[in-house]
């Protein structure tokens, strides 16, 4: 989902069923789960857990009576979702939709990402069952100059529901130039409406919020009275692009990807999304902030190692240009002039060069003279929201690891 936040590939990893995968509308349990409480954080976890995931706790079976926590659970990070968003805190100004950037897969580390995007579809469909006015269903088009050749189709197409090429009729009213495409039935979220929704959902189990900067990652394991923080038996380190600077951590293959983006508000409701091959440029209709009020995304760029949080005002009119060439009924005129523009955005994707770090290691804390729990996952870059609930998994699997 772009934009968002994330390469060791642990010996043994799942390699992820492909083909007949069509997601259920009836699966039995949701996990909910947080890919975007602020940047410079961690989750700290006591005693026994029951799964968690950076920037992402997962609560299973919590439809079940019986079900209890069995960890005490704190996040701690300099911006929580409920305050004002920052720049600098990318996944508030996703766009955000479910659609991999791995076309292929070939390498282990491609499967595996594609094993946290199925995952992430599953449990985000079954959400925008219940509210669709957070996450809904949409339906993508991909169009082509050219004639698409079997191995030029995306592997997603195996799995998303309705997926197909686009007949003569669609192919007739795309855009010029057009020769081939496909559509799949995919979903959309409102970044701040889901971030809310699943900060809601810990609270109501009792996960603890501090609002703290940790200066390294030794500093998430001790106590900290004043500040409400525990001990922590284990530490998952979720902290994007800060990993770049955490004491501790300092992982100089993390680095930002700048996009820039036009939110507009469009004449009548829409529901679709439509990208180039590269992906750097789309347009994203999703659910609104406001009840009485359609949005649209119109993106983008995809600019490797920039941290300009400027807005680019040439490259937001080429955007929004672009925009209104591919679909005039994003306009109240048909022209640029005519959209009604709600904000230019700026944001910073948390990526890492060699892919997502998912991993656990043992550190040693300077001064309480001890082995400690740590888990990293960050680097996902412009995936954080349509991996989320696979990395959650997996972190998940090695809390248990550690409690075991």
């Amino acid at each position: 989902m772009a934009p968002s936040m994330t390469s060791h590939v642990p010996s043994g990893t799942t390699q992820p069923k492909l083909r007949g995968a069509e997601p259920s509308r009836s699966m039995p349990s949701i996990k909910y789960a947080d890919d975007a409480l602020p940047g410079l954080g961690s989750f700290t976890l006591k005693r026994r857990s029951n799964g968690l995931r950076p920037q992402q706790t997962s609560l299973p079976n919590q439809h079940h009576r019986r079900w209890r926590p069995r960890a005490n659970l704190c996040f701690g990070a300099d911006l929580l979702g409920h305050q004002q968003a920052q720049v600098d805190f990318a996944s508030p100004w996703a766009g955000a939709y479910w659609n991999p950037f791995v076309a292929k897969l070939q390498t282990n580390q491609q499967q595996r990402e594609a094993e946290w995007e199925i995952a992430s579809f599953k449990e985000l469909w079954k959400i925008s069952d219940q509210l669709p006015s957070t996450v809904m269903k949409i339906v993508y088009q991909h169009y082509s100059q050219h004639k698409l050749s079997k191995e030029d189709l995306p592997w997603h197409l195996d799995f998303c529901p309705q997926a197909r090429r686009l007949n003569s009729t669609e192919l007739a009213s795309a855009p010029p130039n057009t020769i081939d495409g496909f559509t799949f039935e995919t979903l959309s979220l409102n970044p701040v409406l889901y971030l809310s929704y699943l900060r809601n959902k810990l609270l109501h189990h009792n996960v603890q919020f501090v609002n703290h900067r940790l200066k390294s990652v030794s500093e998430a394991f001790v106590a900290d009275a004043e500040k409400r923080w525990p001990e922590a038996k284990i530490v998952i380190n979720a902290s994007g692009l800060g990993s770049r600077t955490l004491e501790g951590v300092e992982d100089q293959l993390v680095e930002p990807i700048r996009g820039q983006m036009v939110l507009i508000q469009p004449p009548k409701p829409l529901r679709f999304a439509t990208s180039n091959r590269q992906k750097e440029s789309y347009i994203i209709c999703r659910p609104s902030t406001q009840d009485d009020a359609e949005e649209v995304v119109l993106g983008g760029c995809y600019q490797v190692g920039s941290y300009d949080l400027n807005v680019d005002h040439t490259l937001a009119q080429n955007i929004m240009e672009k925009a209104v060439k591919l679909r005039p009924d994003l306009s109240f005129d048909g022209t640029v002039k005519g959209l009604k523009v709600l904000r230019h955005i700026v944001a910073l994707r948390p990526s890492r060069k060699s892919g997502a770090r998912l991993e656990a290691e043992k550190i040693f804390i300077q001064g309480k003279d001890k082995v400690a729990n740590l888990i990293h996952c960050y680097g996902i870059g412009p995936a954080g929201f349509q991996s989320s609930y696979g990395m959650a998994q997996e972190v998940k699997t090695l809390v248990e690891c550690f409690v075991d």
